[in-house]
């Protein structure tokens, strides 16, 4: 028997605390609206149209590298199935950063999670753009979760002699983990109620000399 050790490089992740929150389109009535997308409840956002955008705007500009989608409650049909993430500085000029083709969720209230690969340019708003659902009528989803780029970096580790427990190296800390993204700022908004309106809606288009359909305006109050 010998002695034995680990030693680890980690990365801490940035927190991503979010100010507003926009959508195309909301259910309400239902109180199925976009900020449900920063809570940690069961309940969703749905917007009545095959096709939808849903806004977050941070407190600071922010790398996101990955992003995390959860399917909502019921109806598959209404899941997204093609979108893209886009990144802004000023909420009318967009930058693909990331899309999406032929997903699916296998089940209700399942966490997919995207990574946005070499992703380096902070942006302080972030588009979801969902161009395809499931065939349905409506599109949904329980929440949107990301993480942002590494703030630093630390070794942590441990070593063991033969019959004695683990002894920390010195100057090292515990494992660092990922923080969860989108999380509510405490003086954020939420959206204002939106309407469901009949016929065919398309989302924003994101380009030069595109019409843009104007925002759900955001509301001052907060959910308590």
């Amino acid at each position: 028997m010998g002695n034995s050790g680990v030693a680890a490089l980690q990365s801490a992740s940035t927190g991503v605390e979010v100010t507003g929150v926009v959508a195309s389109d909301e259910f309400s009535a239902a109180g199925e609206t976009a900020d449900n997308l920063l809570d940690d409840s069961p309940e969703k956002w749905l917007a009545g149209y095959d096709t939808a955008w849903v806004d977050f705007t941070l407190a600071r500009p922010t790398v996101i590298t990955s992003y995390s989608l959860m399917s909502a409650n019921d109806f598959p049909g209404r899941d997204p199935r093609n979108w893209t993430l886009h990144g802004s500085h000023d909420r009318s000029h967009w930058t693909p950063l990331d899309s999406r083709t032929g997903e699916t969720f296998a089940g209700r209230f399942q966490t997919r999670k995207f990574s946005l690969g070499g992703s380096t340019t902070a942006y302080r708003h972030y588009r979801l753009d969902i161009t395809r659902n499931g065939n349905a009528t409506e599109v949904q989803l329980a929440h949107v979760h990301c993480a942002g780029a590494p703030a630093d970096q630390a070794f942590t580790g441990y070593y063991q002699r033969f019959n004695e427990g683990p002894i920390g190296y010195r100057n090292t800390g515990p494992p660092r983990t990922h923080a969860a993204c989108f999380p509510r700022s405490p003086a954020g908004r939420r959206s204002r109620s939106g309407r469901r309106k009949p016929g065919r809606h398309r989302p924003d288009p994101v380009g030069p000399g595109r019409p843009t359909p104007r925002p759900l305006t955001l509301g001052a109050h907060i959910r308590r």
